[in-house]
């Protein structure tokens, strides 16, 4: 939100906030950027806006004259005060004579940077400038002339006439839980109160009684207000005018930059409409019917949904989209002569449902959404026509009545536990911090009563409470304490076996992916998972606008990136979430997928890879039954004659085989690897019950021993390391796989022991007798011992 400081003194004067001068350097500037900052509305950015130069005077149109040839300018002479007509050249053609306009004389730099000198056009010569807003620092506009108030006299500087200073613009980072700070109200509020400087809110009601009914259907806003602006020579405030340029809004129309002036400084939205054009002169509020259709002011053609939130005027016809944009038949027009002004308080929820099913987000949709402020509509209204110089807003109806404010307990002891130090207590005193912001506190025995002011619908409960009595006291004035956890006993089990699966799996040279659990439909249908998948309403990207319900999903595009990388043979693991759709709830599971590529087959490459994962963390492989076949419901779709199932007590926890050969074919999938696929239930696997021994801590250090095996293709390498294990008995502590290699058609396998014995450290001939044994125990498994290097 970009914030001109002289925009505060509306509420707060600027000297009471210690702002003197305005410049960015300036110690009362940054004094008070700093103190923002402590009160979380962070200054991202600052910037200067000098005042417009004293060269841009008042000059009163006395004549305009046709030039011969030209029919986009015109010759119209000026009285600039100096008792001598000044001819300038003007393109512009909404001013008429007697109209006080800017003129920009030679010598002057505009604030857009331009040096107006005096030259010749189409032979006349043009002594000087008539400006626009935006040429003359008044604004944005850029469709005409800027006309001043008739009053002025000719030849006074537009600058100091109007009151225009130089100006601090900074850019705050509003957060969502603020609500009231998304306007300028709340923000000199918050100032006001931190550095006790005097306060003056909004107030006022509307004159005139209730003339019409209004129609507000239940559940849609908690209050309207509805008021009668007649345009007659209505002109923006040339201060709002500027200060609404310098926060980046673009001029539409006098009344149209009203509202948008009086939202960006109260936070309050609000919607003008042609009441000529509205049906019975009168709008209310109801759920939209599905097939309506309503023309937005950006032009679109919109068809409801139904559901949302639609204003309609007196003969129940939608004319805009409540909270979020106007309707363009009602749009106000320079033929407009009265205008309704509709002012409310939507309920939030209805008005983020609209914006996400219409895909509009508006500055007015994204405030409602966070919530206004309902005691504040009809000085809002008067505001509006407060800045266009309309003396009279009329009410025209009004529903719905002030919510009762929101009661919250305040104990002594919970302020104290929340906040960790008494000094936030000062807050709490009468006439301190909280007070000033608009809370009332009412002492209890035990703590307070705590009453939250209307323009707070974020404070919920104590704790938001406090937090606010702590950016009263200030952070910086909390004593620091260190941070004390609770004990813990370490990893359980399931972290104890997801990590050791991890370490298992990245030793034998697999790659974990780390991939986005948000797929492509295409890709979700290409697995054959039949699940239902959760399917989001409002994707960022429809290439990921599904919930995955396999791991497969993700790993196939880590393996088409290693592919166009030429990185062969593909080894990738990933241990995430997959998700699927059961009635009304989404189900969320975690698995453990494994892709390897072969050159024989990948299959049972993948299946010798489930052994040695079930083998080192201690899961008994007893209990699991292998059925040849698809996996079933709910697990990727596989090659129809080259896969498994993994089935414990009749229900699947695993599946194991090659792709599907769709995936080769849409895929482009070298054929020379065939890439094997291993998925489990992750819940299964860290659940399992654990074969694993429990051996006595050893005392002595002990020795590592590394043999290299020929192994036939048909023997698993757990086979192998469990005839190890058995036949060395209690020397080996473990066995360990740390290589897996093939060459010419033969299989290598590298084994590491760990070697210790109780009486003390392991002896030659203990290193000799171990090689021997594990010898023996692979020429009977018809593996051939390749060396012995010891260490």
């Amino acid at each position: 939100m970009r914030l001109p400081l002289g925009w505060l003194s509306v509420f707060s004067p600027l000297e009471a906030l210690g702002v003197t001068e305005r410049r960015p350097q300036a110690e009362g500037v940054r004094r008070l950027v700093r103190t923002l900052d402590a009160l979380g509305l962070v200054v991202e950015g600052i910037e200067a806006a000098p005042a417009p130069s004293s060269g841009i005077v008042a000059a009163r149109v006395c004549a305009i004259h046709r030039i011969e040839g030209a029919d986009r300018i015109r010759l119209v002479e000026v009285d600039d005060g100096a008792h001598v007509l000044r001819r300038v050249v003007c393109g512009a053609w909404n001013f008429e004579v007697d109209d006080v306009v800017p003129l920009a004389l030679p010598g002057t730099t505009l604030p857009t940077g331009v040096r107006i000198e005096a030259r010749s056009m189409r032979g006349v010569r043009s002594d000087g400038m008539l400006c626009s807003p935006l040429e003359a620092g008044l604004g944005s506009d850029t469709g005409g002339l800027a006309l001043l108030p008739r009053s002025l006299e000719p030849g006074q500087s537009v600058a100091e006439a109007l009151g225009l200073d130089d100006e601090v613009v900074v850019d705050l980072a509003v957060e969502p839980n603020r609500p009231d700070a998304s306007g300028v109200r709340g923000i000199a509020r918050d100032l006001a109160a931190r550095l006790r400087a005097p306060f003056a809110d909004l107030e006022g009601t509307l004159e005139g009684e209730q003339v019409d009914d209004v129609t507000v259907e239940p559940g849609t806003a908690e209050r309207l207000v509805l008021a009668s602006v007649t345009l007659d020579d209505l002109t923006l405030d040339p201060r709002i005018a500027r200060w609404l340029a310098l926060a980046g809004v673009r001029s539409v129309s006098p009344i149209v930059d009203a509202t948008n002036a009086v939202m960006l400084e109260t936070g309050q939205p609000s919607h003008a409409y042609d009441r000529a054009r509205l049906g019975g002169g009168i709008v209310g509020v109801r759920s939209a019917r599905s097939g309506e259709r309503l023309v937005t002011l950006d032009g679109r053609e919109r068809v409801l949904a139904g559901g949302e939130l639609v204003i309609v005027d007196g003969e129940d016809v939608v004319v805009g989209l409540a909270g979020i944009m106007g309707g363009r038949d009602t749009e106000v027009g320079a033929q407009t002569r009265e205008v309704l002004l509709e002012v409310a308080a939507f309920v939030r929820e209805r008005i983020a449902q609209a914006s996400r099913r219409s895909g509009l987000r508006t500055e007015a949709s994204w405030r409602f959404e966070r919530g206004v402020d309902p005691s504040v509509l009809e000085a809002v209204a008067r505001r509006v026509g407060q800045v266009v110089g309309c003396r009279t807003v009329r009410r025209v109806a009004e529903a719905g009545e002030l919510p009762a404010p929101r009661r919250i307990r305040l104990r002594t002891t919970a302020v104290l536990r929340l906040s960790g130090d008494p000094v936030v207590l000062e807050a709490l005193r009468p006439g301190a911090g909280l007070e000033r912001l608009g809370f009332g506190l009412e002492p209890e025995e035990d703590g307070y009563v705590v009453t939250v002011p209307p323009w707070r619908p974020d404070v919920e409960g104590a704790a938001d409470v406090v937090e606010e009595a702590l950016r009263q006291v200030g952070y910086d004035a909390v004593a620091s304490a260190s941070l004390v956890g609770p004990h813990r006993d370490g990893p359980n089990q399931r972290q104890r076996r997801e990590r050791l699966v991890s370490r298992l799996l990245s030793d034998r040279g697999a790659f974990e992916a780390w991939s986005v659990t948000l797929v492509d439909p295409a890709v979700e249908s290409l697995l054959g998972s039949d699940r239902e998948p959760a399917v989001l309403r409002n994707p960022l990207r429809p290439e990921e606008s599904v919930l995955r319900t396999t791991v497969l999903a993700g790993l196939l595009g880590a393996l088409d990136r290693s592919l166009r990388r030429r990185v062969e043979p593909v080894r990738l693991f990933e241990l995430g979430p997959v998700f699927w759709r059961l009635g009304g709830e989404v189900i969320e599971r975690e698995r453990l997928g494994l892709l390897v590529g072969a050159s024989h087959d990948g299959g049972t490459e993948a299946g010798r890879w489930l052994s040695d994962i079930c083998a080192r963390i201690g899961v008994a492989l007893d209990t699991v039954v292998l059925r040849l076949g698809q996996g079933g419901t709910g697990w990727p779709r596989l090659h129809p004659g080259r896969c498994a199932r993994l089935e414990v007590d009749d229900e699947v926890v695993g599946v194991v085989g090659e792709l599907h050969p769709a995936v080769f074919r849409a895929g482009g999938v070298n054929p020379r690897w065939r890439y094997g696929y291993l998925e489990l239930d992750a819940l299964w696997l860290w659940n399992a019950t654990s074969q694993v021994e429990l051996r006595a801590p050893e005392v002595h250090q002990a020795s590592e021993l590394d043999l290299s095996f020929e192994v036939p293709w048909d023997v698993a390498a757990s086979e192998l390391a469990a005839r190890i294990d058995d036949v060395l008995g209690g020397l080996v502590r473990d066995v360990g796989i740390f290589d897996d290699f093939s060459h010419d058609g033969r299989r290598f396998l590298g084994f590491r022991l760990r070697l210790a014995a109780a009486e003390g450290p392991v002896s030659d001939e203990q290193l000799h007798d171990a090689i021997d044994a594990a010898r023996r125990a692979g020429e009977a498994l018809g593996a051939r011992l390749r060396s012995a290097p010891t260490s």
